[in-house]
């Protein structure tokens, strides 16, 4: 009765156009009509393989379930039923969307499937026929009763979270990928994250593409995987599909620590035997059969002191780069060097390679963003340091900053006369030879074998030795406290002890300090190409990069240089320079949960903030920031609450939980096949979508290994 008065209400508020279809506008023509209109809708969607359910109740209430039934000719022969697979239901009741009506179409997602041998249930016979121990299979050819829980439908507003009830008999359909398409309001542009998918499998043998759009990516990203889930072969195929299209002005930037990304531009490699070596499945010739891997990359190499001079110059050191780790992947390279840079043709993949140091001289480096690169600091050797600087700036005709290792060296000349005062020689000053020795000898493991401080250094028109005894005339006016100097010095040390900080080339002749790369340059360079720019963090890490620190400076670097770059681009109105997506791999080890020791809380503490900063202004500014981890427990809570999408592949499920993974799918993440994943974001209807990504569209190799 109640299916009859909602039927009732429809067909009275479009009497009109019931009278005119139906003559004789009796109720139970005009809903004749209606049900016929949706059994030819219900074929042009897709396959009809059964019917909302005439023999119970059809309640939608809370749970937003309804049963259906699925004819068991159809539920025999056609696809299997799956927890999790899609079907859309018919309603006859008519929705108007725009000039058109038709009948209302409501998506549901199956939740539960239950099958009965009737014969057996009702007694008439058993399970199993006593001839021969055959069975009879007269029993099963029932239909399967099946629990759909409703996600959308057709609104006059367009697609919508499904509310409204359904009818008895409409029919239920196995629709065409289009239609799932349609009717999650999957966005049809954007990067290419694979095919849609459940936890049993593909949906429509992986027909229905998932895209992230571009918008979403600068509100920032987070993906999650335990190793082995395919979290980084995910990464390389969005890099892929990223660079294979023109219709977005964004350039991949990513800090590779691991060397995962300087494979990009090679194919994968391929297994005898193995027909899907070249990483084509089901997944690529439909997803991503536009998709052509870049032909080359920018691969941006930090090199330390040690490297340049270990290898004879900055070009031998890109030599050295190549053929310890291009070399090893793509095989024999040839190597051209012009200026500061280098260009390796290995086989068909082209490398720009870029040398890359931090430098604290120019104007680019004010002591707010110096003090960025020393998370930890204290607030009082912040100030100290901020003083020494400025002070020197500002009595420099040049006006440029003193070099770090200057101030590092008259610091340490400072704490040397204080220590010398209380001993044997108060009132006594230092002569010259006693400074020089004394520069030469805490800044010798910083600096050339054969440099000395009594040189000049061409870029800054000076020697290292001016600039020291001009800061030490500083301290001795300004008179900090020991323990205030003592703690500049220890993270001036640390800073130094990177290997990347103005790097002095030359010698007994001639000096010079290495210029830091513009990132605009870099990035539209890329831009150009069509290519990615990788950060590889791990060579010079292994060569000498003392730990995490070294890398984990440059990432700051960058992540600052590349979104201070971006505000200049926008506060001068040119809006066609490229934006970013920048891949922070690994970002647990960047930036971490927690620290053990006060000094390293502190650190953990200026790091969230700066980052916190960072993603706000990179957002107004066109850089998207997508974060990769393993270890989301490492990871500190300001990335998961500044990502507004996350990406989860196999994981625990109490990461699951912290990462806002529904209840109900919680149990599935650890059991997740590789390469899928649950995508949890706003820009899906419904919050969530489950894709599968393809095999690896490049090289994939752990040389980590």
């Amino acid at each position: 009765m109640a299916a009859g008065r909602e039927l009732r209400d429809y067909l009275s508020v479009s009497s009109g156009s019931a009278s005119s279809s139906n003559p004789s506008g009796g109720l139970e023509e005009a809903v004749e009509h209606l049900y016929r209109r949706a059994y030819g809708e219900a074929s042009r969607l897709g396959r009809i393989i059964g019917r909302v359910t005439r023999y119970r109740e059809v309640e939608l209430g809370e749970d937003l379930t309804v049963e259906v039934d699925v004819d068991p000719e159809e539920y025999f022969s056609g696809e299997p039923l799956r927890i999790g697979s899609y079907l859309v239901i018919v309603d006859p009741k008519p929705v108007r969307q725009g000039p058109e009506e038709r009948p209302r179409r409501v998506l549901g997602v199956v939740k539960s499937i239950v099958r009965e041998d009737e014969l057996a249930f009702l007694g008439v016979e058993a399970p199993m026929s006593s001839y021969n121990g055959e069975p009879d299979p007269r029993g099963v050819l029932t239909s399967a009763r099946v629990k759909l829980r409703l996600l959308t439908e057709d609104t006059p507003g367009g697609v919508a979270p499904a509310t409204g009830g359904v009818e008895p008999q409409a029919p239920v359909v196995d629709p065409e990928p289009w239609v799932i398409a349609e009717m999650l309001d999957l966005p049809d542009k954007g990067v290419a994250l694979g095919a849609l998918a459940t936890p049993s499998g593909l949906v429509k043998g992986g027909g229905v593409p998932v895209h992230l759009p571009y918008k979403a990516f600068l509100h920032h990203v987070l993906v999650v995987g335990t190793t082995g889930s395919g979290k980084t072969t995910l990464l390389k195929n969005m890099i892929v599909d990223i660079s294979s299209k023109r219709d977005h002005n964004f350039v991949p930037v990513v800090l590779d620590m691991n060397q995962d990304f300087i494979q990009i531009p090679l194919p994968p490699q391929q297994k005898e035997g193995d027909k899907a070596a070249e990483g084509y499945d089901e997944i690529a010739s439909l997803v991503y059969r536009q998709a052509r891997r870049p032909a080359g990359a920018v691969v941006v190499a930090p090199l330390t002191t040690h490297v340049i001079e270990s290898c004879g110059s900055i070009e031998r050191a890109l030599e050295c780069y190549v053929s310890e780790s291009l070399e090893p992947l793509a095989g024999q390279c040839s190597v051209e060097c012009s200026g500061n840079g280098c260009r390796a043709s290995c086989g068909r993949a082209t490398y720009i390679l870029i040398p890359y140091i931090v430098s604290t001289v120019d104007k680019r480096m004010p002591s707010d963003k110096l003090v960025r690169l020393m998370p930890g600091i204290t607030s009082n050797a912040a100030e100290l340091l901020r003083v020494l600087r400025e002070r020197y700036r500002r009595s420099n005709p040049r006006e440029s900053y003193p070099v770090i290792h200057a101030v590092y060296a008259a610091l340490a000349l400072y704490l040397e006369e204080r220590k010398w005062g209380k001993e044997k020689r108060r009132g006594e000053e230092l002569s010259d030879d006693e400074v020089e020795k004394l520069i030469e000898e805490y800044v010798s493991p910083y600096t050339p074998e054969d440099f000395k401080p009594l040189l000049r250094i061409d870029d800054v028109g000076t020697s290292l030795f001016n600039q020291t005894v001009d800061l030490k005339a500083t301290l001795d006016r300004v008179k900090p406290h020991k323990g205030t100097v003592e703690a500049l010095f220890r993270r001036l040390q640390a800073l130094l002890e990177t290997g990347v900080v103005d790097v002095i080339v030359g010698g007994s002749g001639s000096a010079r300090l290495l210029r830091e790369p513009e990132w605009s340059g870099i990035v539209e360079e890329a831009a150009g190409r069509g290519w990615p720019v990788v950060v590889d963090l791990r060579w010079s890490w292994e060569k000498g990069m003392t730990g995490l620190e070294g890398a984990r400076l440059v990432a700051y670097r960058v992540l600052e240089r590349i979104i201070a770059w971006r505000h200049e681009e926008w506060a001068a109105r040119r809006s066609g320079s490229p934006k970013v997506l920048l891949f922070i791999d690994e970002a647990h080890q960047f930036f971490p949960q927690e620290g053990s020791g006060r000094e390293e809380q502190e650190a953990v503490r200026q790091v969230a903030g700066m980052i916190s900063l960072m993603a706000r202004l990179g957002r107004a500014r066109g850089v998207g920031l997508i974060f990769s981890t393993h270890s989301p427990k490492d990871l500190h809570e300001i990335i998961l609450q500044l990502a507004n999408t996350k990406i989860v592949l196999r994981t625990e499920q109490s990461h699951a939980e912290k990462l806002g993974v529904p209840s109900e799918l919680r149990s599935f993440m650890p059991l997740l096949q590789d390469r899928y994943m649950l995508v949890v974001s706003h820009v899906y209807r419904g919050g969530l979508v489950m894709a599968a990504t393809s095999k690896p569209l490049t090289m994939h190799y752990d040389v980590s290994a």
